[in-house]
């Protein structure tokens, strides 16, 4: 190769020179005449550089020059000068071989490849790139043909055996290749990857006994070696062949009694022939064995989550399972945060929250279950708690738009309406991406203002919310009943809260909503029919229910029902000017602020 020719050469200049220089200090006691003849004739020895060597390589060194500074266009450029210069510059074909490639101007890089090996057809490196070229052109037989040549020249790389066993398979001709691996098995020895490969080919033809074959190699060649049995096992259990998987998973609990791969099999075919209980108590003799993989455990308990639709009654053996992960896995973050799915998903609130808790304790960088424990702390009503670990959340997410949402939430309910106006406008800085929070989080800006008694931003606040989502029912409800008891637009009011009990029309605060405005519009029968319905749609807690029902039972002369119905109210707490004298005159007077 021409690089190798002009570095031996350089070499030898240098060995030369120290020859001489030894023969020298050895011949120190001769005459001076002596010496410099012995340099003459030393130096007319050394190989003589031409001009046109010279200036050759000059080019080529500015080629590398160019390439060592990733000039790909001018290192081109600069090997092409070199071959103009000397058509027969192998080295710089191969350059440009290579160059060509990495831009995938294929048919360029074969060509010079092509041209570089007619000179130097022995060369490893040169008929390496060849074939990947070819490879990648995907003319798979003529780069079968190069790797012969390649394991001529390098015979006991292993590597390059199954580049060629790669390629013969691409052709298409599945026996061949078989054929192969079994002569690297012949030279190299007995090797897990080979035995896989062939038991994958053979499966590829449907020869599931020339792949049991195969693995059975594996287990005479190291009969302690556990997973060698779980492989031939899994061939025939994933083959539908229990006859033969099953007496081997036995086998295999013989001699290693906490093997998981054996219990979580023979766990699925108890599970198939309906035996759910010997299925969980192997699947639960797995979870309790260290060996097996947190990740896999998690896997299998999110079966229960995904299928909870239709298996619900299998939730219980989930329960079961997560205790044996927490006992195996006592410090790992995971295990409780799975545990929280589960709890969740079986409607079990309050130890969801409890071990989404646990979670955070152990870990605090996992987001997903900082959002799960403050989603349940809002539903739960737990202020207290959602406004601790939203703040928590901020300080380990400040780029995060959720955890200012849910801190809006818990400042709003604790009446600390301005401060959950600079939260909540934060998060509508962080949320831009993000429609549907965009809108919750607008939506909760109006409720926020509205007590702020800025009506116009509370207004504005929710229209942007419903420019997001028209059929956002809370904002659509919120706006309507703050519209009402400013008896301001109400039939934009009415239409908005006739939207909101469409969307959920069992929502006993959006009935209520309806039904008030009827009242401020004068429709007082149509009035009565909404508020007994959202009297009904509730859990009977809530007194301003009664105290609305009261006002509109009196508009429709129902006297009676009317005190009745206010006394229920003050008997459920309600805070009202009013409803002492409502009760004691008998007569509706409107509340104020």
């Amino acid at each position: 190769m021409f690089k190798k020719i002009i570095l031996f050469s350089f070499c030898f200049l240098i060995v030369t020179s120290q020859v001489a220089h030894a023969q020298k200090e050895k011949k120190s006691k001769k005459s001076k005449r002596n010496k410099t003849e012995n340099t003459i004739n030393s130096t007319s020895t050394q190989t003589k550089f031409t001009a046109s060597d010279i200036e050759e390589n000059n080019l080529f060194f500015e080629a590398q020059r160019l390439k060592v500074l990733n000039d790909n266009k001018g290192t081109i450029d600069a090997f092409e000068k070199v071959i103009a210069f000397n058509p027969k510059n192998h080295a710089s074909m191969f350059e440009l071989a290579r160059l060509y490639y990495a831009k995938q101007e294929d048919e360029k890089a074969l060509k010079n490849i092509s041209n570089a090996i007619k000179f130097e057809p022995n060369n490893l490196w040169y008929n390496l790139v060849y074939a990947q070229i070819l490879t990648v052109k995907e003319n798979y037989k003529e780069a079968v043909l190069i790797y012969n040549k390649i394991l001529e020249l390098e015979p006991r790389e292993q590597a390059y055996y199954y580049d060629k066993a790669g390629l013969l398979e691409n052709t298409g001709d599945i026996n061949k290749t078989i054929d192969f691996y079994n002569e690297i098995e012949k030279i190299f020895g007995v090797d897990e990857y080979e035995i896989d490969q062939k038991k994958r080919l053979y499966l590829s033809i449907n020869k599931i006994d020339k792949a049991a074959q195969e693995l059975e190699k594996l287990i005479n060649y190291d009969s302690t070696n556990v997973n060698y049995y779980n492989y031939l096992a899994s061939l025939y259990a994933s083959n539908k062949m229990p006859e033969r998987s099953i007496p081997i998973y036995n086998y295999i609990l013989e001699k290693f009694p906490d093997n998981y791969q054996a219990l979580l099999a023979l766990a699925d075919e108890a599970y198939q022939k309906g035996d759910k209980n010997k299925a969980i108590e192997y699947t639960t003799r797995a979870f309790n064995n260290n060996a097996m993989n947190i990740d896999l455990k998690i896997k299998i308990l999110n079966q229960y989550i995904q299928f909870y639709k239709w298996k619900k009654e299998e939730i219980l053996d989930a329960y079961k399972l997560a205790i044996a992960l927490r006992n195996t896995h006592p410090n790992d973050a995971k295990s409780y945060a799975i545990s929280g799915d589960l709890y969740y998903t079986g409607g079990f609130d309050s130890a969801a929250l409890y071990y989404y808790i646990k979670s955070l304790d152990y870990k605090k960088d996992i987001y997903s279950v900082w959002q799960q424990s403050m989603q349940l702390m809002s539903e739960m009503r737990k202020f207290d708690l959602l406004k601790k670990y939203s703040e928590e959340a901020i300080d380990y997410f400040p780029s995060q738009a959720l955890p200012y949402y849910f801190n809006g939430i818990a400042m709003y309910q604790f009446k600390r309406y301005r401060d959950a106006t600079n939260v909540l406008n934060e998060a509508l800085k962080l949320s831009s991406d993000n429609k549907t929070l965009k809108a919750q989080v607008y939506s909760l800006l109006g409720d926020n203002y509205h007590e702020i008694g800025n009506d116009t931003y509370s207004d504005s606040c929710y229209e942007e919310a419903l420019k997001i989502d028209s059929k956002n029912a809370y904002a659509l409800n919120n706006y309507a009943y703050f519209l009402s008891l400013r008896k301001d637009k109400l039939t934009k009011a009415k239409e908005y809260a006739q939207m909101a009990i469409t969307l959920e029309r069992f929502n006993s605060n959006y009935l209520d909503t309806y039904a008030w405005i009827l009242f401020q519009l004068g429709e007082y029968t149509k009035a009565e029919e909404y508020q007994l319905s959202a009297i009904r749609n509730s859990d009977l807690s809530d007194p301003v229910l009664f105290d609305h029902y009261g006002d509109i039972l009196y508009k429709n002369n129902k006297i009676e029902d009317a005190v009745l119905a206010w006394k229920k109210a003050k008997e459920k707490g309600l805070v009202s000017k009013v409803i002492d004298k409502k009760i004691n005159d008998k007569k509706w007077y409107e509340d104020t602020p």
